[in-house]
């Protein structure tokens, strides 16, 4: 979670340090919409699971689990079989072989 200031950091209590970004777990998704975690970049120590279909930000198909791919995408880029904006330049992980 990027912050310029002192914003709460969600399911978090406390004010922490100014200016510093944290690492936290998204609120449970209901159905596929898309959700953000943390990557290595933003200062999670390389603390980050793999991520589950719709989830991101992920950087190579290593980052996702199991037969789930990272897609690429650039500025707000629909994620096949995922609902959502998510954010800006973010990558997600997806299903390419979805159940017919």
């Amino acid at each position: 979670f990027q912050r310029s200031g002192s914003e709460p950091v969600p399911g978090c209590s406390g004010t922490g340090s100014s200016g510093k970004d944290y690492c936290y777990a998204s609120a449970p998704c209901d159905g596929d919409c898309l959700e953000d975690f943390a990557d290595e970049d933003e200062n999670c120590n390389g603390n980050v699971p793999t991520l589950g279909k719709c989830q991101g930000d992920c950087d190579n198909n290593d980052d996702c689990e199991g037969d789930l791919e990272c897609f690429q995408r650039g500025d707000f880029e629909l994620v096949p079989g995922c609902t959502g904006t998510g954010t800006d330049g973010r990558d997600y992980c997806y299903d390419p072989n979805p159940p017919t």
